[in-house]
C-alpha cells in the first residue's frame, strides 16, 4: 500500500487519484513510513505533495507516459484505467530533486491497492474506494441497541400476564391491610381479572410495558454490550470471558442509565396493572401509558413520573448483575460442560443453561427492592393527607418490622415465572438474531 503510494506520486496522480479528505491520511502514512517529517508542510492539499514525497526518495524524477494529460492507454487503447508497475525505493536516497510541473488533474480514484506489482486506477464509475461503507459501520454501533430493543419488547408480550400477576400480588398486603384475607396464587389472580373484565384484561398495561422496554431495555441491553465489549477490547479478550468484576461493573453502569430513561413509563407500568384491583372509587381508568403519564404530570407534577427512582435503580442494577453479568459468567462455565469453544456460536443447551442460572440470579437479587419500588409507585395519601412511606429506607425498615424478612420475597413464584422466562427469551433471542442482523448490514461475504 505504501509503494502504492508512492508510485502515485511519481506518476503524478496523487492529489488527482484520492480526494482531498483522503490526502492527509496517505500523508501521513507515507511520512510513518520513511524519514519525512520535515517535509509534510501543511498537509496534503494538492498532487504536488504527493510527487515531492516520492521525489524526496527516488533519485531519479521520472514521469510516466502520458502524465502531461491524459494518461495512457493500456489494454487496446482503453483509457479506463492504467497499470503502473512498482519499482523499490530506496530511504538513504534523500535528496533535493528538482520537482517537475505536475500534471492536470485527472478525475479518477483508487478503488484497490494491491501488495503485488501493480497499483490500478479506475473510474468512479467502475468501483468505490475499499473502506466499509458508512451505512454499514452504523448498522455496527446500533446493533445491540436494535437487538436489544427488539428481544426486550418480544419477552414483555410473551411475559406481561404473569407481571401483571406479580404487582397485584406485591400490592395485595397494602390493600388489604387489616383484613383477614387470604393471599391469592397466581393462578386465581388470572382467574378473577378474567371473570371480572375479560382475558385482554391480562393485557393492561401493555403499551406502558413496550414504551418502558424501548427505553429502558434498549438501553440496558445496549449499553451492556457496548460497554462490555470495550473492556473486553481492551483486556484483550471475548467479552464472555471478561473478570466477572468488569461484567458488573458493565452492569452497573448501563442499568443506572437505562433507568433513568424508563422510570416514567415503569410508573405508569405498575399504576395501569394495579388499578383494576382497586375500588370502584380508586381507580385511575387510565386508557392508555400516555393518558396515565399526561394524569401524573397535571395532577402530581413532573415529580411523579420519578416516584421510586432510587429503589428502581437500585432494582436495575441487581437484575442487571444476575441476568446480564452472570449470563455471560454462566455461559463461559457451560460452554466447557457441554464442549463449545467459540462464545460467539454456542449451542442450544448452552444458551439454555446460562438463561436459566442467570434467570434465577436475577429473580433472589432484585425481588427484595422490586417490592419496595412496586409499593413506592402504587402509594396514595392516607386519610390524614400523609403518604404511607417517606422513603426507600422508611418503606424498607416498616416492611421488615410488620411483616418480617420472608415479606422481601412475597410472590417470588410468579416473579421467578415472570423473569426467568423474560430472561431467557431475552438472552436466546439475542443469540439468535444477531448473526441474522449482522448477515444482512455488513458482514459481507466475499
Amino acid at each position: 500500500g505504501v509503494e502504492g503510494l508512492f508510485e502515485l506520486g511519481r506518476a503524478g496522480l496523487f492529489g488527482a487519484c484520492l480526494p482531498t479528505s483522503a490526502q492527509g491520511n496517505c500523508c501521513r502514512l507515507l511520512g510513518a513510513a520513511g524519514d519525512l517529517q520535515p517535509r509534510m508542510r501543511g498537509g496534503c492539499s494538492d498532487s504536488m505533495m504527493g510527487l515531492e514525497l516520492f521525489e524526496a526518495l527516488h533519485p531519479e524524477p521520472t514521469r510516466c507516459a502520458g502524465s502531461t494529460g491524459q494518461p495512457p492507454s493500456v489494454d487496446g487503447g482503453d483509457p479506463g484505467h492504467v497499470d503502473i508497475p512498482l519499482r523499490p525505493h530506496t530511504p538513504s536516497a534523500m535528496h533535493a530533486a528538482a520537482p517537475t510541473t505536475p500534471p492536470a488533474r485527472q478525475q479518477r480514484r483508487v478503488v484497490e491497492m494491491r501488495r503485488s506489482t501493480y497499483v490500478r486506477v479506475m473510474e468512479p464509475a467502475e468501483g468505490v474506494l475499499s473502506s466499509p461503507s458508512s451505512v454499514a459501520s452504523m448498522a455496527k454501533v446500533v446493533e445491540p441497541f436494535v437487538c436489544g430493543c427488539f428481544s426486550a419488547c418480544f419477552a414483555a408480550c410473551v411475559t406481561h400476564p404473569v407481571d401483571l400477576a406479580k404487582v397485584r400480588l406485591q400490592l395485595f398486603a397494602v390493600e388489604n391491610a387489616g383484613r383477614n384475607v387470604a393471599t391469592p396464587s397466581l393462578v386465581s389472580i388470572w382467574t378473577s381479572t378474567i371473570k371480572e373484565s375479560g382475558v385482554l384484561a391480562l393485557y393492561d398495561g401493555l403499551s406502558a410495558s413496550l414504551m418502558r422496554q424501548v427505553f429502558y431495555g434498549t438501553s440496558r441491553l445496549g449499553l451492556n454490550r457496548m460497554f462490555a465489549d470495550y473492556l473486553a477490547e481492551r483486556e484483550g479478550c471475548h467479552a464472555t470471558h471478561l473478570p466477572f468484576h468488569l461484567k458488573v461493573g458493565s452492569g452497573l453502569v448501563s442499568a443506572s442509565i437505562a433507568v433513568v430513561l424508563g422510570t416514567p413509563f415503569d410508573v405508569a407500568l405498575v399504576r395501569m396493572q394495579s388499578d383494576m384491583s382497586k375500588p370502584l372509587d380508586q381507580r385511575r381508568h387510565y386508557s392508555s401509558v400516555f393518558d396515565a403519564l399526561g394524569q401524573m404530570v397535571r395532577t402530581e407534577g413532573v415529580s411523579s413520573l420519578y416516584t421510586g427512582l432510587g429503589p428502581n435503580i437500585l432494582r436495575g442494577m441487581s437484575i442487571s448483575v444476575g441476568q446480564l453479568s452472570c449470563y455471560d459468567q454462566a455461559k463461559s462455565v457451560t460452554m466447557k460442560w457441554f464442549g463449545d469453544t467459540d462464545p460467539n456460536h454456542v449451542s442450544m443447551p448452552t444458551q439454555m443453561a446460562s438463561a436459566c442460572i442467570a434467570g434465577f440470579a436475577a429473580s433472589v437479587l432484585s425481588l427484595p427492592i422490586d417490592l419496595i419500588k412496586c409499593r413506592l409507585q402504587d402509594m396514595t395519601p392516607l386519610p390524614d393527607g400523609t403518604m404511607p412511606y417517606r422513603g426507600l429506607a422508611d418503606c424498607a425498615s416498616k416492611v421488615l418490622r410488620k411483616e418480617g424478612v420472608l415479606a422481601f420475597w412475597t410472590g417470588f413464584g410468579p416473579y421467578f415465572a415472570r423473569l426467568a422466562p423474560s430472561s431467557t427469551i431475552i438472552l436466546i433471542t439475542i443469540e439468535q438474531i444477531r448473526p441474522l442482523y449482522r448477515q444482512a448490514f455488513y458482514e459481507i461475504q466475499h
